[in-house]
């Protein structure tokens, strides 16, 4: 999906949450608006991390010709590990795995940093989420450089 999807779909269902949550639970007490500038900066994060995960693996298909195993498999993990299931819900064992796999930092660590902010957490999740953004702008160079030795161009 392109940005213009993703800023469509992070506004309007961003929108349709918080009336929904102030419907069913009411105001967060927990929530300060202080943290709004660092959540749009977490969930811009967010946005790159993605961009560069879809971005190595869509570069994969110069290599394997046919990817979308593995593009299902990602998405099903990014829906799992970072958007559908908290990671606090999950088992101590899985929890630690969840945060050192890229997938958590997509949708748990904005929701995470909106709805609990602390100054610790925020400092951690950041720190996760520029981490996972180096690694994987460096990652999908990587791929590029090999997806464009692997392109070969018959012409005439």
């Amino acid at each position: 999906s392109s940005l213009g999807d993703m800023a469509f779909s992070f506004v309007v269902f961003g929108a349709l949450a918080v009336v929904l949550g102030l419907i069913t639970v009411g105001p967060l007490t927990t929530f300060r608006l202080e943290s709004v500038p660092l959540v749009l900066l977490s969930v811009l994060l967010s946005i790159v991390i993605n961009f560069h995960m879809m971005l190595a693996l869509g570069l994969t298909a110069f290599v394997w010709e046919e990817n979308t195993a593995v593009i299902l498999i990602h998405s099903k993990l990014l829906f799992i590990l970072g958007v559908f299931v908290p990671v606090e819900f999950l088992p101590a064992w899985a929890q630690t795995i969840a945060k050192c796999l890229p997938y958590s930092y997509v949708g748990w660590a904005p929701a995470k940093l909106l709805v609990a902010f602390d100054w610790q957490n925020c400092l951690n999740l950041l720190a996760g989420q520029v981490f996972w953004v180096v690694t994987l702008v460096l990652l999908s160079n990587w791929a590029l450089s090999g997806a464009r030795r692997a392109l070969q161009i018959n012409g005439g």
